[in-house]
C-alpha cells in the first residue's frame, strides 16, 4: 500500500510550524503561509516531490519492496513499452510446450535478431531481444522459432507525477523527512532544524538502499527540536 498525501502533508505541516514557529506567520491564513502554485499548496508540492524521490530510490535499487513497481507487459516485435527504470528485470519467451516456465531471453544485436526472425532453414535459436532508445522492442519470437510472437518483459516503472503518491507505506517517514527539510529551508526555519531533518532523511535513504523493509520510528517534532 502506498503512502497517502493527506496524512503525509499533515505531518509535514506540523513539523514545519514547530520549526518555523506559528507566531512567525502572524495572522496569515494557511494558504497565505504556504502559497499555492498550479492549484496545489507548497507543502503538498514538496510531499509529491519527496515521494517521487523515495519511489525512484526503491524502484531503481535492490530493495525487496521494488516488486511493487514491477510491470510485465507482453510485447510483439516492433512494439513499444512505457518508460522504465534501469535495465529490464527479465525478458522471457513462453513457448506452448514449455509454458508457464518459459525461456529467458538475452540482449541481442538487432541485425542478428532480424536474421533469426527470417531463419529460412528453421535452425534452433536462442531467444534474443533489443530495446531501442525510444523503448521499441525487437525480438526473435516467431511462430516458426517458438510457437509464439510475443515476449514478456518485466520492468520497473513509476506512474506520472500526481497527488497519488507511490512510495511504499513503510517508507512514509522518509517522505516526511525529505519534504520537511525542503519546506523548512524555503520558509526561513532554523538552519539546525533543517539539517536535523536532512540527516534523518540521509539515514532513511541508507536504510532503503541497504534493503531495509521498515524504517526506524520518526522522532516527534519536540525531539527533533532538541536534536537540532
Amino acid at each position: 500500500m502506498a503512502v497517502q498525501l493527506g496524512e503525509i502533508r499533515a505531518q509535514v505541516q506540523g513539523r514545519v510550524l514547530a520549526s518555523v514557529g506559528v507566531g512567525s506567520y502572524g495572522t496569515l491564513s494557511e494558504v497565505e503561509r504556504f502559497p499555492t502554485g498550479g492549484g496545489t499548496d507548497e507543502i503538498s508540492e514538496a510531499c509529491i516531490d519527496a515521494d517521487l524521490h523515495v519511489a525512484y530510490l526503491v524502484a531503481s535499487g535492490s530493495n525487496p519492496l521494488r516488486v511493487g513497481f514491477l510491470l510485465t507487459p507482453s510485447v510483439a516485435h516492433g512494439g513499444v513499452i512505457q518508460a522504465f527504470i534501469g535495465e529490464p528485470e527479465s525478458v522471457y519467451v513462453f513457448p506452448p510446450a514449455q509454458a508457464p516456465l518459459g525461456i529467458e531471453a538475452i540482449p541481442g544485436n538487432p541485425i542478428r535478431i532480424q536474421r533469426d526472425r527470417e531463419n529460412p532453414q528453421g535452425i534452433p535459436v536462442i531467444p534474443k531481444y533489443h530495446i531501442s532508445g525510444s523503448n521499441t522492442v525487437s525480438h526473435n519470437a516467431t511462430v516458426a522459432n517458438f510457437g509464439v510472437t510475443t515476449m514478456v518483459v518485466t520492468i520497473a516503472a513509476l506512474a506520472a507525477r500526481s497527488s497519488t503518491l507511490q512510495s511504499p507505506d513503510p517508507f512514509a517517514a522518509a517522505v516526511i523527512a525529505l519534504a520537511t527539510a525542503d519546506i523548512i529551508g524555503k520558509n526561513g526555519g532554523r538552519a539546525d532544524s533543517q539539517q536535523a531533518y536532512t540527516q534523518l532523511w540521509e539515514s532513511y535513504k541508507r536504510d532503503i538502499q541497504a534493503g531495509g523493509r521498515n524504517l526506524a520510528p520518526m522522532p516527534n517534532p519536540q525531539e527533533m527540536a532538541r536534536a537540532a
